[in-house]
C-alpha cells in the first residue's frame, strides 16, 4: 500500500498552517479607506480608516501619519493624529488639514531590519477644496517578482501637490 493516503492529511494540515501563518511572516501591510457607504466610521469624526499590520511580535503595529502640503510655495509637513479603535492595528483619522491648498496624506507602517521592503505606505490625495480625490498604496517588486508596499518618494509627493520640484 502506498504511504501517500496516510501523508495527505498531514500535507493538508501543513498547507493550512502555512496559510494561517502567512500574515505573520509577510512584509508590513497598510490599507487606507475613506469612510462612507461601505466603510463604517471607525472613531467619532473620522473621515479615514487606516489599518496596518506586520509580523513583528509587537502588540500593536506602529502606524504613523503626516500631511504634506504647500505654504507660500514651500513644502510643509504636519503630523497627523491617528485614533486607535478596538480592532488590532486599526485607526480612525479625522480632518486635520486645511482647505485652500492640496494635501498629500501619508500613512506608514514600518518593520525594522527589512530594508526597502520593511515599509508600506498608504497615500491619500486631497484637493484644494479639502475633498479626498484618491487613495493609493504604492508597490515595489523584489527580485523574485513579489509585490510589496513601499514608501512614496518626495518627487511623487511634489508631483501630487503640483509643486515644481515634482515635475
Amino acid at each position: 500500500m502506498s504511504p501517500l493516503p496516510t501523508i495527505r492529511p498531514f500535507l493538508s494540515l501543513a498547507a493550512l498552517a502555512l496559510l494561517a501563518a502567512a500574515p505573520l511572516l509577510g512584509p508590513p501591510h497598510i490599507k487606507v479607506e475613506q469612510v462612507g457607504r461601505d466603510v463604517p466610521v471607525p472613531t467619532p469624526g473620522a473621515v479615514l480608516r487606516v489599518t496596518g499590520d506586520h509580523h513583528q511580535d509587537n502588540n500593536e503595529p506602529t502606524v504613523t501619519g503626516r500631511a504634506e502640503g504647500l505654504r507660500n510655495g514651500k513644502r510643509i509637513t504636519l503630523p497627523l493624529v491617528l485614533t486607535p479603535t478596538s480592532t488590532h492595528g486599526q485607526f480612525g483619522v479625522s480632518t486635520q488639514w486645511t482647505a485652500g491648498t492640496p494635501w498629500v496624506l501619508v500613512f506608514t507602517v514600518a518593520q525594522e531590519g527589512h530594508g526597502e521592503f520593511g515599509t508600506a505606505e498608504g497615500v491619500v490625495r486631497v484637493d484644494a477644496r479639502g475633498a479626498i480625490v484618491g487613495i493609493d498604496h504604492p508597490k515595489a517588486t523584489n527580485a523574485r517578482g513579489d509585490r510589496y508596499g513601499r514608501r512614496i518618494t518626495d518627487k511623487e509627493v511634489n508631483a501630487a501637490l503640483g509643486h515644481p520640484a515634482g515635475r
